[in-house]
């Protein structure tokens, strides 16, 4: 398991100015999770962000008028 969340991700993104256009997220079953012995750290997440297993986002930087190659985001940070 990756040590960042999904939802730091989508944190990191923001404050760095991107603004996400799009996300795919895939989530294990809330029994899948309560299987799994959870370390002090992760225990304030929220079980819907513990449960996401891929996350996908395109984003773009906020006042570009589009999305060009510089300026977009795109993949898969939990592979």
């Amino acid at each position: 398991m990756n040590r960042l969340r999904y939802s730091d991700y989508r944190a990191a993104l923001v404050w760095a100015g991107f603004e996400i256009v799009e996300e795919h997220i895939r989530r294990g079953s809330l029994d899948q999770l309560h299987r799994v012995p959870l370390a002090k750290r992760f225990r304030t997440y929220a079980p819907d962000d513990l449960r996401v297993v891929k996350a996908w986002f395109v984003a773009r930087s906020v006042g570009s008028g589009r999305a060009d190659p510089s300026s977009t985001f795109s993949g898969c940070p939990t592979d």
